[in-house]
């Protein structure tokens, strides 16, 4: 019996899907984290690497990939993850409060913070009661 590249013997063995490769293709603690740092008020703004982390800048580049990123985790444009991401992750509880807070939903469309905390023109800070 061969095992494809990237899968267990688990599967093969019980039927059942291995729960360590499923959990490391969900990665839920990873979009845990990034819920409670939207939470607590990061967005896209704040999401970039140090200004001294490579010789040469590519803006352009540093936007696609970080678009790709948020694309895979399951994240909106903002960085925000999104209901459906939440829910597939069993995560139900985390999309209600972000849902409550009006993070998740109508809000984060038009909701932006700039890495000072400052609102960007014509967009609202949502509050982190």
């Amino acid at each position: 019996m061969s095992v494809p590249a990237g899968r267990s013997w688990v599967e093969p063995a019980t039927g059942e899907p291995d729960p360590v490769i499923e959990a490391y293709k969900k990665d839920v603690d990873r979009t845990l984290l990034r819920a409670i740092n939207v939470r607590r008020g990061m967005r896209r703004a704040d999401d970039k690497p140090p200004e001294d982390h490579w010789k040469k800048r590519f803006p352009e580049l540093e936007t696609k990939l970080l678009d790709a990123y948020y694309k895979l985790k399951g994240f909106d444009s903002n960085g925000i993850p999104t209901k459906e991401s939440l829910l597939d992750l069993d995560l139900a509880c985390v999309a209600d409060d972000l849902e409550q807070r009006g993070i998740l939903g109508k809000a984060n469309a038009t909701s932006q913070k700039t890495p000072t905390g400052e609102a960007e023109e014509g967009k609202e800070v949502l509050s982190h009661a």
